[in-house]
């Protein structure tokens, strides 16, 4: 059924969009993609490819609990990247954490891109100008003293991960 795959996607798109706004991933979004994996599991009577989903899921959830208490893992981004993991099996896990790397490289890349163009003043200006006009938020402020302050909306990266591996159980089921 690619309406629960259409659906997933949609909320992704608003996973990581929330995030950029808020730097917050709703629990309830979370959930919904993770109740939309079942009723995939469901409609298409995949019942003997399941118990692998929730091992993988299940043994993320656990894993980013761990990174969560250890702060190095916001808890909205462990629960979207396990709900992603419940539907990217052992199949597709591996690509998931791949993507998902990949595009937290480019994201903390473009976060620290301001630092390192701190002294031009029109890349502040326009930086600020895109957030204000897109987010209705000030753009972030990056000073080099202050790197380990910056808050990457990582559920966008996770998002990214996520959107591949749906067009990779698109194509292959």
């Amino acid at each position: 059924m690619l309406v629960t795959i259409f659906c997933t996607g949609l909320l992704l798109l608003g996973a990581a969009l929330w995030d950029v706004r808020f730097r917050l991933i709703p629990n309830a979004l979370s959930l919904t993609v993770f109740c939309l994996f079942l009723l995939h599991i469901v409609l298409n009577g995949l019942w003997t490819e399941a118990p692998g989903h929730l091992l993988v899921g299940g043994g993320v959830f656990i894993a980013g609990l761990i990174l969560y208490a250890l702060g190095w893992f916001g808890g909205g981004d462990v629960k979207l990247f396990a709900a992603l993991a419940f539907w990217a099996g052992p199949e597709h896990f591996f690509t998931l954490t791949i993507i998902t790397t990949l595009a937290g490289g480019v994201l903390g890349l473009v976060y620290l891109m301001p630092v390192l163009l701190f002294k031009s003043p029109a890349v502040l200006i326009g930086a600020n100008w895109f957030f204000e006009t897109a987010f209705s938020k000030p753009a972030p402020t990056f000073f080099v003293s202050d790197i380990k302050g910056i808050e990457l909306p990582y559920g966008v990266a996770i998002a990214t991960g996520g959107m591949a591996i749906l067009h990779s159980i698109t194509v292959s089921g």
